[in-house]
Order: structure tokens, then sequence, then C-alpha cells
């Protein structure tokens, strides 16, 4: 069992603030953390916090460059935009080495950063609305995005990377929220996803309350992982 961040907005962080945390949280599951970071696209936020919005691409591949020379655990300097760290160093160094990094968003630029530098992909695959809300691309169905995966492993692997990126997908069915209801077609549209090139499937317990999430799990478990 891992945890899992989805996702976190890093622009709204000081990078060394950002990692310390990923890596205190590693350090205390034993090295079980996946790190979701998406550039963020409300502007209330943004003011509320006291970022500029246009400086949301530059501030997360600063981050994206921290990242892994905060958790080396070796002395290192780095200039942002807002700070110049000169020969710092931190410890402990977290469980994992690199901690795992998913990144959200459609975008090109968000799947060259994936590509290049990140061990998963976090998109959001919907109606065309859903995308102009959350200013990002739109991926309008299972097709499209496995056009998009295979154009991300392919240019990682032009890019000299042999691991598997991994990519997440929201399994939205309202009859999964009994999951031994129809459990053959829900296994046949599983099995679509992951011939796609999804490596992980995230499915919604349909109650706030902790004990029918507990049900809920138990009869998932049962149903589709035994």
């Amino acid at each position: 069992m891992r945890l899992h961040t989805n996702l976190s907005v890093a622009p709204y962080r000081n990078p060394f603030l950002l990692a310390k945390a990923a890596a205190t949280v590693d350090k205390l599951s034993g090295g079980r953390i996946v790190l979701g970071l998406g550039t963020g696209y409300m502007k209330t936020e943004f003011f509320a916090l006291g970022v500029d919005m246009d400086e949301r691409n530059t501030l997360f591949d600063e981050i994206l460059d921290v990242l892994p020379m905060h958790w080396s655990g070796e002395p290192f300097s780095y200039k942002g935009l807002h700070f110049d760290a000169r020969n710092v160093i931190t410890r402990p160094r977290p469980v994992q080495d690199p901690i795992p990094i998913w990144i959200g968003g459609n975008s090109k630029l968000s799947r060259r950063r994936i590509a290049q530098r990140a061990q998963g992909w976090m998109p959001l695959v919907g109606p065309p609305e859903l995308s102009a809300a959350v200013r990002t691309t739109s991926i309008g169905s299972l097709g499209e995005l496995a056009v998009m995966i295979n154009e991300i492993r392919d240019a990682a692997a032009a890019a000299g990377r042999s691991d598997t990126i991994d990519v997440q997908y929201s399994y939205k069915d309202r009859s999964i929220a009994t999951p031994t209801v129809e459990p053959d077609r829900h296994r046949e549209a599983i099995a679509e996803i992951e011939k796609a090139g999804v490596t992980a499937v995230v499915v919604s317990s349909p109650s706030v309350s902790s004990a029918a999430t507990l049900e809920f799990l138990e009869a998932f478990g049962a149903t589709y992982l035994s």
C-alpha cells in the first residue's frame, strides 16, 4: 500500500519545504510515498498565496530541479527566482532514491516534463468543458489517452530512459460503487484501460463514512484483487 498525493500544487510551495515534507513522509512510511505534483490553475488561489500565476511554469521547473538534489543528501547550490541556496545539505535522506514524482496535466509541456523527468503521469480524461475549467488540453477518450501514453513513453526512450512511466486513470462508473454488481463488465472495462497503457486505476468510494469506506474497500478487494 502506497501513499499518493493527488495532487500537490507545487508552485504554491518553497521547493525546500516541499522536498523536506515529502522526505519526512517517505521516511515515516517506510518508503511508500508517491509525490503527485501539478502546476495549478486557480487564479484566486495564486492571488491568495501571493504567488505570481504567470511564473508557475518557471517555478515548477525549479522544483523539479531542486527535489532530487535535496533528497540526495549531498551539498548543493541553486539560485531560483525567489531564493538563493548556497552549499546546503539536508538529512535524513528519504528511503526511496528518488521519491517517485507523478505529474498531473494534459498539456504538451506537462507531457514533455513527464517523459524527461517524472516517474508517472496523472492525466485528466473527460469532456472538453472539464479540461477548459482546469486550463489543460482535452483528452476525451481512452483511445486519445493511449496515443499520448505511447508518445510519452517513446519520448522517454528516445531520451535514454529504460524505466517504466506509470499512468493513472480515474475509472468512473456509478455501479462500481457496489463492487459486486456487474463485476465481469467492470473487469472488461479495467482490462481495456490496462490495454491502453494505464498502470494505476483510481476507484473512489461513494461514501464519506469511514465504516462505509472500509466496507467498500473490502468488497472491492474480494471481488477484483483476490
